[in-house]
């Protein structure tokens, strides 16, 4: 019988090697996942001002130059455009382009087949049950 050392040990390893796997995975949408997040980020945070990479730091808990290197190869990509604030010249908002927003749609659809694939792989009572016992894990980390 395995102790509870043992168990903890090998739910620890399967975590890490998730991790791993989100790492080395090959890119969606051939994009990093850095890139994705902040491409994400600022569609949900933009009202139509923009969005100031202040905004995305604080939100993400990401310093503002790792922020704003990520930006610069989402310019450069053309996927965000940067702008002058109109109220604050100094300042600089940032916008999806039409190009950004479709690469988004994109790498969500992919998204979405990958999981759909682990249901199909799983089977639908597998997965809700994965559901339920990664919602507590997660409920579990935030309290502790």
């Amino acid at each position: 019988m395995e102790s509870s050392n043992d168990v903890a040990y090998k739910l620890m390893q399967a975590f890490m090697q998730l991790n791993r796997q989100r790492l080395h995975a090959t890119p969606i949408a051939e994009m990093r996942h850095s890139e994705l997040v902040v491409l994400r980020n600022i569609s949900r945070l933009d009202n139509g001002q923009g969005v100031m990479v202040s905004e995305l730091s604080a939100l993400l808990k990401v310093s503002a130059p790792s922020i704003t290197q990520t930006v610069n190869s989402l310019v450069k990509k053309e996927l965000v455009r940067r702008c002058a604030d109109s109220a604050d010249r100094r300042a600089v908002r940032l916008f999806l382009t039409d190009s950004g927003v479709e690469k988004l749609e994109a790498a969500f659809l992919e998204f979405k087949s990958q999981f759909q694939g682990l249901v199909n792989h799983m089977g639908k009572s597998r997965s809700q049950e994965l559901i339920a016992l990664l919602e507590e894990a997660y409920e579990y980390f935030e309290s502790n």
